[in-house]
């Protein structure tokens, strides 16, 4: 064979080569992409699952699904419990309104999520007729990991409204939680919550339990016994929340360590923006507006800095007899009742700078922005 025989021999297998290879790789995409399967509670027959002829079940649907497959739901009321225990996306309301889940009879578990790396989005959740009985029971319960839940509406019922159960590295983002238990995070991290809207929760709005490395971001904790309760847990990030009108703690946190909580709202929660019995945390840059008290500290080591404290109708801080060795500097106290009330050992400025009190009443003689007589609380 001659050279240039030779060479374009080998330019022809390299072609078909590569070309074979871009075909495999293009068919694995595809598998891996999934397929697509339609729902719709007002269909009768045929039904095979296309958008012309969905399956009248979103439990038919899981069963004949495989793992990456996409299902659409439309818009109508299905009355069953699910179980999704493959890796799937559910996908609600693409048409004739809301996708509502809800079922009238005893259980424990409305939706039930056990295999990872599933999604369940845009969904009307609720169980009015508060058949779920069980202690742990919940509209949503999530035993597995990466799982996304987001722009549900989740409702009406007497425990739990989601449930993370020993489940790490979800997303929990653009749900409206209203007139349920709260959502229950026992053993699970590196969750994050964001951009949640969660209203009149008998319990607390987030219920955290030995729990790590979890984030709260953007979410809105209103009317409810706690904004957020947390026990036992570790390097929580709790960062631009609102607590607003919460029957007695927007936030109450006990046991935790080394938790950052920065520019937050704190409006008007009854006992107090924060109780914190818990050690070397970070409480930055939040406001604390109206209410008893806006920040109560009972343990050691934390950093209290750059936050304000306005119109508190008792305490702007209340540092009880537990607290001890609390760095306090920088914060800002204007109209209320009590500024701040030392009962343990504190430090109220950081070696250079102290805070500003609305009632200082000494000079600044060499204006350098500190005044030159020690603030007595």
């Amino acid at each position: 064979m001659s050279t240039k025989h030779a060479i374009s021999f080998v330019l022809i297998i390299s072609f078909l080569l590569i070309n074979g290879l871009s075909i495999l790789y293009l068919t694995e995409q595809t598998a891996a992409a999934g397929r697509e399967i339609y729902v719709d509670d007002s269909f009768s027959y045929p039904r095979d699952g296309t958008a012309e002829h969905p399956y009248l079940t979103i439990t038919e649907a899981i069963n004949l699904a495989n793992e990456g497959d996409t299902i659409y739901v439309f818009g109508g009321t299905y009355n069953e419990s699910l179980t999704i225990n493959k890796r799937i996306s559910l996908i609600g309301g693409i048409d004739d309104g809301p996708s509502v889940i809800s079922r009238g009879a005893e259980m424990k578990y409305l939706v039930d999520i056990t295999a990872d790396f599933v999604t369940l989005e845009n969904f009307v959740i609720k169980d009015p007729g508060r058949f779920i009985t069980s202690q742990y029971g919940a509209l949503v319960h999530v035993s597995s990991n990466n799982v996304v839940l987001q722009k549900n509406n989740i409702s009406k019922c007497d425990l739990w409204g989601i449930y993370l159960d020993s489940s790490d590295d979800n997303t929990i983002s653009g749900n409206l939680i209203n007139n349920t238990k709260g959502v229950f995070v026992s053993s699970s991290n590196n969750n994050v919550f964001s951009s949640n809207n969660i209203s009149n929760s008998s319990d607390a709005g987030i219920n955290l339990r030995s729990s790590k490395r979890n984030i709260l971001y953007q979410n809105h904790f209103k009317t409810s016994t706690f904004g957020l309760y947390a026990r036992d847990c570790s390097n929580t990030n709790i960062t631009q929340n609102t607590f607003t009108k919460n029957d007695f703690h927007g936030m109450y946190v006990t046991g935790d360590r080394t938790d950052i909580i920065q520019a937050n709202n704190f409006t008007n929660n009854s006992v107090s923006g924060i109780t914190l019995d818990s050690y070397n945390c970070t409480i930055a840059d939040n406001i604390f507006n109206r209410g008893q008290i806006g920040l109560s500290l009972q343990k050691t080591g934390c950093e209290v800095r750059n936050n304000s404290f306005q119109n508190i109708s008792s305490t702007g801080i209340s540092a009880i007899s537990g607290s001890k060795n609390n760095i306090i500097y920088l914060n800002h106290f204007i109209k209320n009742n009590l500024n701040a009330r030392e009962q343990g050992g504190n430090h109220w400025d950081n070696g250079t700078k102290g805070n500003y009190w609305d009632n200082y009443n000494y000079v600044d003689r060499n204006l350098d922005g500190i005044g030159d007589h020690p603030f007595a609380i």
